[in-house]
């Protein structure tokens, strides 16, 4: 986790770094400087973060019985706050104008099922409103956890959780693995 949010304050020290505090951005130049691809913030933000969301506060029924986990402490909380936190600011990086899919070259680890780097790039550029649209629908839910968080509200968080899944499959159905039948 720790290597998780240095890369975040990494690249946003690097982005306010590289921006003058008198440069608006009414201005039309590109106030973005992009490090991580979209791949990069998938693995180490937006992945681990709703996987610990999704895990933090679950029920698992198992043949040795149910068990239900749950925030126990304010340090807990705090916790899930955190991660919470993590995938919203991530919804925002996945944004921005100029990120690439990957690093040059990189292909896809299971061809029959994802598209090519390239192919998503296509994708993407096509429709550029639609992919915006969709990271801030992830946001706008995640936002809802928080929310719920903030309450220590499971019932809410559980129901934010499950729109979590939508909003990650909207996306991944139109720009990821398209063709696979759901």
């Amino acid at each position: 986790m720790r290597k998780q949010l240095l890369l975040l304050c990494t690249i946003l020290l690097i982005a306010v770094g590289n921006n003058s505090a008198s440069q608006a951005p009414s201005q039309g130049k590109d106030i973005y400087r992009p490090v991580a691809t979209i791949k990069d913030i998938m693995v180490t933000m937006v992945d681990p973060s709703a996987d610990y969301m999704w895990e933090a506060i679950s029920t698992q029924i198992s043949p040795a019985g149910i068990v239900q986990r749950r925030p126990q402490s304010d340090k807990e909380w705090t916790e899930l706050r955190k991660q919470t936190l993590l995938l919203i600011e991530a919804t925002n990086l996945l944004s921005m104008p100029g990120r690439p899919v990957t690093k040059a070259g990189e292909k896809s680890k299971n061809p029959p099922i994802e598209l090519e780097p390239e192919q998503i790039e296509v994708l993407l550029g096509r429709d550029w409103a639609g992919w915006v649209n969709l990271s801030q629908g992830l946001r706008d839910v995640a936002v809802q956890a928080l929310v719920a968080v903030d309450a220590r509200d499971v019932s809410g968080f559980l129901d934010a959780g499950a729109r979590i899944d939508q909003a990650c499959e909207n996306c991944h159905v139109k720009y990821w693995y398209p063709s696979t039948k759901r």
